[in-house]
C-alpha cells in the first residue's frame, strides 16, 4: 500500500485540478510536430482539395435510389441542371477528404489546441460549402451534446458540495474492506 503524506485526504477533490497537474513541456519529436504540424495540415489540405484526382470522389451520374434523403436535399441546393450539381457534389467530397485528414494532422501533432482543431473544422465545412451555417451550428444545440455539457456542470456541483466525497466515503464504509 501507498504511504501519503500526513495531512493528505484522497477524497478532497481538490487535491486533483488540473491546476495542480505538472506542466510537461514539449522536447524533441513533440516539438518539432507542433511546429511543422500547422504548415503539414495546410499544404495536405490544398493538394487534396484542389490537386487531388480520386475516383472514388468523383461522382459522374448520381443515382437518386443510391443516397439518402438529407444527401438527395443537398444535392438540389448545388446547382441549375444536374451537370454543375454532379461537379458541385464532387468538391463538396474532396473538401470533406481534405478537412478530414487537415483536422487529423493538427489533432495529432497538436499545433494548435484541439478545441481551435474542432472550431477550424466547423468553420471549414461552413466556408467550403460542404453544408450550411445553420446546419453546421445546429449540432451545438443536438441533445447529445447537452448531454455532455450537463454532465460536466453535475460533476463540477457534486464536488463543490462535496457529495461526492460524501457519497464515496459511504461506499467505502458500507462496502469497504480492511487489508490484511
Amino acid at each position: 500500500m501507498a504511504k501519503l503524506e500526513p495531512g493528505f485526504d484522497p477524497l478532497d477533490m481538490n487535491n486533483y485540478r488540473i491546476e495542480k497537474l505538472p506542466q510537461i513541456k514539449k522536447t524533441g519529436v513533440e516539438k518539432w510536430m507542433s511546429i511543422v504540424g500547422a504548415p503539414i495540415a495546410i499544404i495536405s489540405f490544398i493538394l487534396i482539395y484542389w490537386f487531388g484526382n480520386f475516383d472514388f470522389l468523383n461522382q459522374i451520374n448520381i443515382n437518386p435510389e443510391t443516397i439518402g434523403e438529407s444527401a438527395m436535399k443537398r444535392f438540389k441546393q448545388l446547382g441549375d441542371n444536374d451537370l454543375i450539381r454532379t461537379e458541385n457534389f464532387s468538391r463538396i467530397n474532396y473538401a470533406m477528404l481534405a478537412i478530414f485528414v487537415a483536422s487529423i494532422v493538427l489533432w495529432i501533432t497538436e499545433a494548435v489546441p484541439n478545441y481551435i482543431t474542432s472550431l477550424l473544422v466547423i468553420f471549414a465545412i461552413v466556408l467550403t460549402n460542404v453544408t450550411t451555417e445553420k446546419e453546421a451550428f445546429a449540432q451545438l444545440g443536438h441533445p447529445v451534446m447537452w448531454l455532455n455539457i450537463l454532465s460536466f456542470v453535475l460533476a463540477s456541483m457534486l464536488v463543490k458540495t462535496q457529495a461526492a466525497k460524501r457519497f464515496a466515503l459511504i461506499v467505502m464504509v458500507r462496502f469497504g474492506r480492511t487489508p490484511g
